[in-house]
């Protein structure tokens, strides 16, 4: 039977392991149709290759797979190579390419909230770099892994038309959240977030899942004072100052505990922990209540933040989103939202 159709399309999947193993990984490109074009490198050394050629449905399904080493799951059971989705059998493959003597890194990593940063990130600052491009200050937050996990935020971003494509979420997002998976143990964790609603909660959900691996030497890199939710007003030196004076976290657990109100919902367990916050963390508090300003108080009603949004409208004479934003950004910095985010709350008022 032909599987191939006009939904369905051929890819290398081993294009999406090339990011667990940095540079020291040959890198396919699922563009590829033709196998010579693959197998010509495969032949340099397969015993550190994997060699995946599948037919995927229009939903990134199976239809066919070949492949050249034998899976297994955790369990050491043989995998059923049905009904498998593209990261699913991409996280079993990198378990079982663990196996084979790929070259660690013991360098430093800094996860770095967004591209913005990556732009201007000092060349004179060494080691990996993971891009932190989830918001997850909005929309949906479902599963306990990655799988469950990518999939509700993915339909949240093909929701909002954020993204074009599921996959297109794997590729720009998961695979880079997905490096955390291969931390070497002995790597130095640089985490770079600023103090605002946003990055605050990419780095509690950075540090829960730091503190579920059990990984140790975690640094938190803050601004500087003058820009504490900016990086951008910072120039080379002063983030190799902050760089140099990062701060290291001891308990990943307290921030775990912080992960699980966000995404449980319950307010009582943040106030709670907003009470004990150590000092050096004292920042946190103005997080957590932009977080509770913007809960409805009861199910009927706007919440405080929607109805400061509504004001800014009133004011706004100039009548456009640009200009909308900007007074908000300016009123609300600690929130750290984004245009996409700000428009969400636009746009329901607009209607």
């Amino acid at each position: 039977m032909n599987l191939i159709n006009k939904n369905s399309r051929i890819c290398f999947l081993a294009v999406y392991l090339k990011n667990y193993f940095g540079n020291d990984c040959l890198q396919f490109s699922e563009n590829w149709t033709d196998d010579s074009e693959v197998l010509s490198l495969v032949n340099a050394d397969k015993t550190k290759l994997v060699y995946i050629r599948a037919i995927l449905d229009e939903n990134d399904y199976f239809l066919s797979l070949e492949t050249g080493v034998n899976l297994t799951d955790t369990a050491g059971n043989s995998l059923d190579k049905n009904n498998l989705t593209l990261l699913q059998l991409t996280h079993e493959i990198a378990i079982h390419f663990k196996s084979y003597k790929v070259k660690k890194h013991d360098a430093d990593v800094h996860v770095l909230n967004g591209d913005a940063l990556l732009a201007h990130f000092p060349d004179d600052i060494k080691g990996k770099k993971i891009i932190m491009r989830e918001c997850l200050v909005d929309g949906l937050i479902k599963g306990d892994d990655f799988e469950s996990f990518f999939d509700s935020r993915s339909a949240f971003m093909l929701k909002e038309h954020w993204i074009k494509s599921p996959g297109e979420y794997y590729e720009l997002v998961g695979s880079e959240l997905m490096k955390l998976l291969n931390l070497n143990n002995n790597a130095t964790v640089y985490l770079w977030f600023e103090e605002d609603l946003f990055c605050q909660i990419n780095m509690w959900f950075i540090c829960a899942f730091l503190y579920r691996i059990k990984h140790k030497n975690v640094m938190f890199v803050r601004p500087l004072a003058h820009a504490p939710y900016s990086f951008g007003h910072h120039d080379d030196d002063q983030l190799k100052q902050i760089y140099m004076n990062s701060q290291a976290i001891i308990d990943l657990s307290f921030y775990e505990k912080l992960w699980h109100g966000y995404v449980s919902g319950d307010l009582n367990e943040l106030q709670n922990l907003k009470k004990i916050l150590p000092k050096e963390l004292s920042f946190i508090r103005k997080a957590i209540d932009a977080h509770v300003f913007r809960i409805p108080r009861d199910v009927n009603a706007k919440d405080q933040l929607t109805l400061e949004v509504e004001k800014i409208l009133v004011e706004n004479k100039e009548d456009d989103f640009g200009s909308a934003f900007r007074m908000f950004s300016e009123r609300f910095p600690h929130y750290g939202f984004g245009d996409l985010q700000f428009k969400r709350i636009y746009d329901l008022l607009s209607l």
